[in-house]
């Protein structure tokens, strides 16, 4: 049975998200970087599998753009010496993709913390550069020196970033919905789904 309640997919987007995460950082620490990419369709398709059929598309696209912007937000950052990958890249690897999009993987379960705009923001300053001391932790990823000053970017960029991201899925589910066909005559329509 495909419907599962909001905390059933709370749950779920937690382990993915976890398990993902280990699987992208432990891939490239053991020079085995095709780890956590292969296993993101798993994550993916039990997310979309299990997301109210009305959300699919719009989470499927959030996804996907989530995906391009981390890549150019990191490429920006790595270009600017915020921080360097190991092994060094000029671009943003596809294992540290991976790892925004199973951030988005967990927007559903984050929406209670919207209330509040600085909530949200102190969010971002403290999950965003963690992830990444994480994974300076496992030596995949190292702040440049000082790193005071890169932490404090990066959390300013995350601060900005967390709000604008929220919003950006706000869009993409709305303009999702919108694009749905008209209920065909003598067919119920679906019953509507919090998000």
């Amino acid at each position: 049975m495909r419907q599962m309640k909001y905390a059933g997919r709370s749950a779920l987007s937690f382990l993915s998200f976890n398990l993902g995460w280990w699987a992208c950082a432990l891939g490239p620490r053991y020079q085995i970087d095709w780890v956590g990419p292969v296993f993101m369709p798993l994550w993916l398709g039990l997310h979309l599998y299990f997301t109210p059929k009305t959300m699919r598309l719009g989470e499927g696209l959030f996804l996907l753009s989530l995906g391009l912007l981390g890549f150019a937000v990191d490429t920006v950052l790595i270009y600017f010496g915020i921080f360097e990958v190991r092994p060094a890249a000029a671009l943003t690897p596809v294992w540290l993709v991976c790892m925004w999009i199973l951030l988005g993987l967990t927007f559903e379960s984050m929406l209670v913390m919207r209330r509040s705009l600085a909530l949200v923001c102190l969010m971002g300053v403290l999950s965003g550069p963690l992830s990444y001391l994480f994974a300076q932790a496992v030596d995949i990823l190292k702040y440049a020196e000082p790193a005071w000053r890169s932490l404090a970017i990066h959390g300013a960029v995350w601060a900005a970033l967390m709000p604008l991201l929220f919003l950006l899925r706000d869009f993409i589910l709305r303009a999702a919905l919108r694009e749905r066909p008209a209920v065909p005559p003598g067919h119920p329509p679906e019953p509507s789904s919090r998000i």
